[in-house]
């Protein structure tokens, strides 16, 4: 196969890819697969690159029959190669046989490790986009993802990347340049990988919590239980605090405002603690609203 017409189906399927359509490259897979290739033609194209791409694309995003397809035709590339580089030794068969298993064997350890390390590298197995800004948050959403990978397969885990960043994505406009999409990423990467908010990551990933909610929920409403239960003890320490202090107390002009100096206040004495320690004061300026509490 002449080398341009190599690199316009190695433009074809990276097409295919950016646009995350893996299901229409099985013509050109078919058509590869008629073709012989050789070293150079494979180094000039550029064409193994793009076809290992479109199989990790399809392995994550469930087309396991065009990753299949992509591993075979890899294999047989791999196979050419390896029968073109000893095919000139005619005169020790046996021993060429035997180099082709040794090589076959270490194509086949190197293939398990390759496979995986795509299966949590986060940059190998991301459903890829065209925007190198969104494959990043992709790759953040994943990596927090994966603090509970013992849970979930690779595969699935990447997929829900993928839909959490597209949510935020269409939430903030379809732009990735938003500043408020950035935060937004940072966000939820920060929350979903807290090793103390379990339930928010399970909640995620199975399904209680949509990627579509997810991208609108307030800080608040992500926090684990624990801090959620301490946000509400302070607020109600506060609010009985405000009300304590707004009583109307008795009139006094024992203590001195700090805020205006005025001594028009009045003061309220509260046990707020146990029974056996003193009662604290809360005092009120009646000249600047100003209220402090002392024991």
């Amino acid at each position: 196969m002449p080398l341009e017409e190599l690199k316009r189906y190695a433009s074809q399927v990276k097409k295919l890819c950016d646009k995350e359509k893996y299901g229409d490259a099985v013509d050109l897979l078919n058509a590869l697969k008629e073709e012989k290739i050789t070293k150079e033609l494979l180094e000039s194209s550029k064409i193994g690159h793009v076809v290992n791409a479109l199989r990790k694309g399809a392995q994550t995003s469930g087309h396991a029959e065009i990753a299949a397809q992509s591993k075979s035709l890899i294999k047989q590339w791999k196979a050419q190669m390896a029968q073109n580089a000893g095919g000139g030794d005619n005169g020790a068969p046996a021993k060429v046989q035997k180099t082709e298993s040794s090589s076959q064997k270490r194509e086949k350890e190197k293939e398990k490790t390759s496979d995986s390390k795509d299966d949590f590298s986060l940059g190998a197995s991301i459903q890829p986009t065209a925007d190198p800004v969104r494959n990043k948050s992709r790759e953040l959403l994943q990596k927090a993802l994966l603090v509970d990978k013992d849970k979930f397969s690779p595969q699935f885990v990447s997929l829900m990347a993928a839909k959490i960043e597209e949510a935020i994505y269409n939430f903030h406009g379809n732009s990735s340049s938003d500043t408020k999409y950035r935060n937004k990423i940072r966000s939820r990467y920060s929350n979903l990988k807290d090793a103390k908010n379990p339930d928010l990551r399970d909640s995620v990933m199975t399904g209680v919590i949509s990627p579509d909610k997810l991208a609108s929920m307030k800080p608040e409403e992500m926090a684990s239980k624990q801090l959620q239960e301490l946000r509400k003890k302070f607020t109600k320490e506060a609010i009985n605090d405000h009300q304590m202090a707004q009583n109307e107390g008795t009139q006094t002009d024992m203590f001195s405002c700090g805020k205006c100096k005025s001594k028009k206040c009045t003061y309220t004495q509260l046990q707020t603690r146990s029974a056996d320690e003193p009662m604290t004061t809360f005092v009120y300026c009646m000249a600047c609203g100003n209220r402090w509490k002392f024991c």
